[in-house]
């Protein structure tokens, strides 16, 4: 919920806990979901038409980003995760002409879950978030990023984490907001 009040806490917070870190040291991850049907960037119409069609396939199918960036401007691989059910689902996509070192995994529903908010954590995040700490992983309260064994993970290796309140990340986070280059 977004009040004076949510906001107010959140901004204390914050401030306390990267006090004392280097930009390098403040790390902000948040999930996108971006759709693989082509996206003309330019239509044929009438000047001034209110409504224009678009001519693009009927499939809705997406895939889950997770960027993830430093207040220094530093970013890490992005990890991507496909729909699928084996790993050989993954050989529909053009993994090579992808994202410059992205992970990239497979959901049945292409969507983050525990088992994957872990995964990546673990196998992603403190492989590049380099060996200072503490650090700060700022992201959102969903359940994928807060499982027991990635609070686990990020307590023994000195990583504080800090969740947004609750269906407030678009006003928070910039990754929301901006066109992301990967």
């Amino acid at each position: 919920m977004l009040n004076a009040t949510v906001v107010g806490n959140y901004f204390k917070e914050l401030q306390t806990v990267t006090q004392e870190l280097s930009p390098t040291s403040i790390w902000n991850m948040d999930e996108t979901r971006m759709n693989l049907e082509h996206q003309p960037a330019e239509v044929l119409a009438r000047r001034g038409a209110k409504s224009v069609p678009g001519r693009v396939g009927n499939t809705r199918e997406n895939i889950t980003l997770l960027p993830c960036v430093n207040a220094a401007g530093g970013k890490m691989p992005t990890f991507i995760v496909a729909k699928g059910k084996t790993p050989r689902s993954l050989r529909s996509y053009n993994m090579p002409e992808g994202p410059e070192n992205a992970e990239w995994r497979y959901q049945q529903k292409a969507w983050m879950d525990d088992e994957l908010g872990e995964d990546w954590f673990n196998n992603l995040f403190l492989k590049h978030c380099g060996p200072q700490r503490p650090q700060i992983l700022i992201l959102d309260s969903h359940h994928s990023h807060e499982t027991l064994g990635l609070l686990e993970a990020a307590l023994a290796n000195r990583i504080e984490v800090l969740a947004l309140p609750s269906h407030t990340t678009h006003f928070y986070i910039l990754l929301t907001a901006q066109c992301l280059v990967l």
